[in-house]
């Protein structure tokens, strides 16, 4: 039987090389689910509501906490979705809802700490506050 014989450092690493961060550790990689992929597709999730960043995290029973409301998010502009109309919304739905987190909703939502209850879908609901992070980041993938 052939043995694979590691050329870089990291791989050949038993323990944190002093220099390299901790994501150059073949244990961080996201390979397991998505493999190839060299970046963790959680990052881009995190913004799957228009304006509202999310933090995904598993030690807590919390779900996803909300950590930034983005008064500049591109996702509000119509002209983000030139390229691509079919995925455009509505534009005033787009316009109420920057109005909405740009004003005191969206600064009560800068203070204190928020975290998701509910996805809702279609009429569907499902209920996350209980659940783990990743729990509601499956989900939320899954929309």
């Amino acid at each position: 039987m052939d043995r694979v014989f590691p050329r870089n450092l990291t791989a050949l690493a038993a323990l944190q090389v002093a220099g390299n961060p901790v994501n150059t550790r073949l244990e961080s990689g996201v390979g397991n689910c998505y493999p190839g992929l060299e970046f963790d597709q959680r990052n881009l999730d995190r913004r799957f509501f228009p304006g509202l960043v999310f933090e995904f995290s598993s030690n807590t029973q919390a779900g996803a906490h909300l950590v930034e409301v983005d008064r500049a998010d591109p996702d509000w502009s119509p002209l983000s979705f030139a390229s691509n109309p079919a995925d455009r919304p509505d534009t005033a739905t787009q316009s109420a809802l920057a109005a909405v987190l740009v004003g005191d909703t969206g600064d009560t939502l800068r203070q204190g700490s928020w975290f998701l209850a509910s996805i809702a879908q279609q009429g569907k609901t499902i209920f996350v506050q209980d659940e783990d992070g990743m729990v509601v980041w499956r989900l939320v993938r899954t929309l």
